[in-house]
């Protein structure tokens, strides 16, 4: 049976559906036989099947309990209308002007077209009588409807009802959504039932207040044998404040889980923006039957907190887990941590990490690794750290165990740059004997000097091979030097045995002669090359006059009178800086020693003003005592820019239209904007000092030599070879 109705007047909407019906299962009680066949195209025969009951043999009787089930199904809704309304104003004065004005003058036109069509046909034709009505043909009189405001009905109360019954379980739902003085939301679902998990209850709430501000407040929950949760939350504005929390917890238990989960977030703007948050995840698996288990937890912070002068961030997360699989125990651990600050001098951050891996017996292995980095104006600097630790053991089949480190700098200044880069790994194994690895590489320079250098170590079962290349120039001299060594035993030569002697590859060489089987054997081989510069050379020199106050460096002489160039007056814009007029002559150019900088003020549409000191440009003529090359030195002394105080702006403007945010805000509710102020920021500007030549120098060819040299127990031998 079913049924369903609907009405509507000026005071509510409703709707109903009903449904409910009956089922026999007796059927399934008949006892079945199906006799033996045999498949077709197969001699694959199947048993006989006899007195087989579906209701008992599949578990029906035990889960519906009876044959004889029904169910009802009930639906409602229900909206009930609010007398109230909302009076939204429209600016439409302006568009029923424009109408006004173009109406007027439309009329203008067709009069005077009409007058002349009128005296054209008088005029042309005589005999044509034309009534004089015509001429007070007008367009009609049209009034459009004054208005300025939109008026929208206020929501109502939303009810819905749901149930539903059976012989196994019955559900039952209720929400609604209610607008009072606050709006308010509530939701219920339960269900009952002889089978524990079909048991359930689901119930929440949601309210919206507009007094004093704008708060808005959740709360949900659900309740089973094997599931429980909760839900809170929460967030005001007002006109001082912002503030927000949210909480959540839920709970697992079933036969072989256990699992906890929390979680809190929480932020607001009373004394310093400040947001924090914090997860934690606890968890217990225990299955007998596979021989498994598994317990650990996992937890996570983090923290924001930020002013208009700096901000900065904090997170961390931790993490560990313990048990076995097939009786095979393991376990594992994790940690990070990760820092943020930011101002307006500079910004640093760094970011660490640890974990471990462990399984009884097979395997383990360790990492930590770091990272951490500076940044200013002045110079950039950077550290890169890691570190492993491994062992891996698989019966007698292969085993190995190690340690690995790197480490990694970079700095960068003006004029300077140095980097560093190492790497040592030890992973002895059964298959490859390389109990030792090594490398690093060193990069030094600045406007002086200059070196890079790589080392290269290795050691294996019977010795060791090492390399070292170095790359460097300085005042004096440019050079390249390589080296490398390999050491060792040579017992494994009395084992090569060659037929046509038949006697081992030792006797042959008459090794007993020069050392023994014992004794370890090295071979040393070096080069170097080597420029070594020459202080002389041919020097082509810019003329230049010192006077008091300036330098003066002749230029071409020229007819032209185009060779003299004057800039006129400029304003730079978006700032207060009137750049005078100069005069380029090229056919001398003066250099002042002290040059100085207007100051002036940067004033960009919406962003805060930046005001711009006053500087003094200082030149040096200077003759150094290692160059034959004369320069001026350049040098900006340090300053500082000053950022002014700014407040965020509550309005916009596009063209001549204005936008108020607070008005909009009001509109949502009874709280404004908060004011949020940037005070004054300094930002210092380092000193920078330039050297530029006054002259070209092409030096003289200097002297080039070549080493080369081998040294062992058995020969040793040097070379040397010069270029002057």
């Amino acid at each position: 049976n079913q049924n369903f109705s609907a009405g509507n007047n000026e005071n509510s909407m409703e709707a109903h559906i009903g449904m409910n019906g009956e089922a026999n299962l007796d059927f399934l009680n008949i006892p079945l036989t199906i006799p033996e066949m045999t498949l077709p195209y197969t001699t694959l025969t199947t048993p006989q099947l006899k007195d087989f009951s579906l209701w008992e043999r599949t578990g029906l009787k035990e889960f519906l309990k009876t044959t004889k089930q029904s169910f009802d199904l009930s639906v409602n809704a229900q909206y009930k209308k609010n007398k109230d309304r909302h009076s939204i104003p429209i600016p439409l004065d302006v568009f029923y002007e424009f109408i006004s004005q173009n109406i007027k003058s439309f009329n203008k036109h067709f009069e005077k077209g009409r007058d002349n069509a009128l005296d054209f046909l008088t005029k042309s034709y005589n005999v044509l009588h034309v009534p004089r009505s015509l001429r007070k043909l007008s367009f009609p009189d049209f009034k459009l409807p004054r208005t300025s405001n939109i008026f929208i009905p206020a929501m109502g109360n939303i009810t819905y009802d749901f149930s539903f019954k059976s012989s196994i379980v019955t559900l039952n739902t209720n929400a609604g959504l209610y607008n009072q003085s606050d709006i308010v939301a509530h939701f219920l679902s339960s269900s009952s039932s002889f089978i524990y998990a079909l048991q359930y209850k689901l119930e929440g709430s949601s309210s919206l207040t507009r007094k004093r501000g704008l708060k808005l407040a959740t709360a949900l929950s659900l309740s089973n044998k094997f599931v429980e949760g909760s839900h809170d939350s929460t967030i005001s504005l007002t006109k001082r404040n912002m503030e927000a929390s949210v909480t959540t917890t839920a709970k697992v238990q079933i036969p072989i889980l256990r699992m906890n989960f929390k979680q809190e977030l929480n932020g607001n703007t009373k004394s310093k923006p400040t947001v924090s948050s914090a997860i934690e995840l606890k968890y217990d698996f225990n299955c007998p039957k596979l021989y498994s288990t598994a317990k650990g937890a996992i937890g996570h912070k983090l923290s924001l907190e930020g002013l208009t002068s700096y901000f900065s961030i904090e997170s961390s997360t931790k993490g560990d887990v313990k048990g076995s699989v097939l009786s095979q125990e393991y376990s594992g651990n994790v940690a990070s941590e990760v820092n943020t600050y930011l101002n307006s001098k500079g910004t640093r951050s760094s970011v660490k990490l640890q974990g471990a891996s462990k399984v009884d017996g097979i395997w383990n292995f360790e990492v930590k690794e770091s990272f951490a980095g500076e940044a200013t104006l002045r110079r950039i600097y950077t550290i890169w750290e890691h570190n492993t630790k491994n062992l891996l053991q698989l019966k007698s089949i292969f085993s190995t165990s190690g340690e690995h480190t790197s480490k990694a700098t970079l700095e960068l200044s003006p004029w300077k740059m140095s980097a560093l880069v190492q790497v040592h790994a030890s992973q002895p194994n059964s298959f490859l004997d390389i109990p030792y690895f090594s490398q690093e590489v060193v990069l030094n320079a600045n406007t002086g000097n200059q070196k890079v250098s790589w080392k290269s170590e290795v050691q294996f079962h019977s010795g060791s091979l090492q390399n070292n290349v170095q790359l460097s120039s300085d005042q004096e001299e440019a050079r390249l030097d390589i080296s490398g060594s390999l050491e060792g035993h040579l017992s494994s030569l009395k084992e090569i045995i060659l037929p046509v002697y038949d006697k081992s590859l030792w006797d042959i060489l008459k090794l007993d002669v020069t050392t023994s089987i014992g004794r370890r054997q090295y071979l040393h081989a070096s080069t170097a090359l080597v420029y070594t510069k020459n202080p002389k050379g041919y020097y082509f020199s810019v003329p230049v006059q010192e006077l008091g106050n300036e330098f003066i460096i002749p230029g071409v002489k020229l007819n032209d009178p185009n060779s003299v160039l004057v800039t006129p007056t400029f304003q730079v814009p978006f700032t207060n800086l009137q750049v005078p007029s100069y005069t380029l002559d090229f056919s001398e150019i003066s250099i002042s020693k002290k040059l100085s900088t207007l100051s002036f003020d940067l004033n960009m549409p919406i962003l805060p003003k930046v005001k711009f000191p006053k500087v003094d440009v200082l030149t040096k003529y200077y003759e150094p005592e290692d160059s034959s090359v004369p320069f001026f030195e350049i040098t900006v002394p340090e300053s500082q820019l000053i950022m002014s105080q700014f407040t965020l702006p509550k309005s916009i403007s596009i063209g001549s239209a204005v936008l108020d945010l607070n008005k909009v805000a009001n509109k949502i509710a009874d709280f404004d904007l908060p004011t949020i102020t940037v005070p004054e920021q300094t930002i210092e500007i380092p000193s920078i000092k330039l050297s530029v030549p006054a002259g070209i120098f092409i030096p003289s060819f200097g002297s080039l030599t070549a080493h080369f040299g081998v040294a062992s127990p058995l020969y040793n031998t040097t070379w040397s070879a010069g270029l002057k």
